[in-house]
This record gives C-alpha cells, sequence and structure tokens, in this order.
C-alpha cells in the first residue's frame, strides 16, 4: 500500500465503484445539493444523504489507516 504522501484522498476516490465516485464527485466535485443529486439519480433525499454519510466514513477509515501505517512505518525505520 503506497503512503500516504503518494496517495491522496483523489485517489481513494478514483478506487470506489463507479455509483459511488459519481455521488462524490456530484456533492463536492460540482458542489450539488443533496436535493439535486436526488433529482438526478431518482432516490429520495434521505437515501442519497445515508449513501454519501457511508461514503465519508469509508473515505476517513481510509485516510486513517493510511495515515498509521505511515507513522508505523517511519516509527519502525527511526528505531
Amino acid at each position: 500500500m503506497p503512503a500516504l504522501g503518494t496517495c491522496t484522498l483523489r485517489d481513494l476516490i478514483d478506487r470506489l465503484p463507479s455509483g459511488e465516485r459519481r455521488l462524490i464527485l456530484l456533492r463536492y466535485a460540482s458542489r450539488l445539493s443533496i436535493e439535486e443529486i436526488a433529482g438526478m439519480e431518482g432516490e429520495d433525499i434521505d437515501r442519497i444523504e445515508s449513501r454519501l454519510t457511508a461514503l465519508e466514513d469509508v473515505l476517513f477509515e481510509q485516510v486513517q489507516q493510511r495515515l498509521e501505517n505511515e507513522l508505523a512505518d517511519d516509527t519502525a525505520a527511526a528505531a
């Protein structure tokens, strides 16, 4: 697994399945509201909000894990 320095949040987003990636990009890159996305996707607002929250949690966990791994690697290298 590459260190966080070479693996950006964008890289993590690019690795998501296409539907999930599209949802994140619509919300944050295109700055669409949840209501606009719900209309485009033909889903209710609560469902879109739930999907986005789950995706945000996944991305946060991945970033956190990479930071922890990088810190452990740096600590081991310094020992």
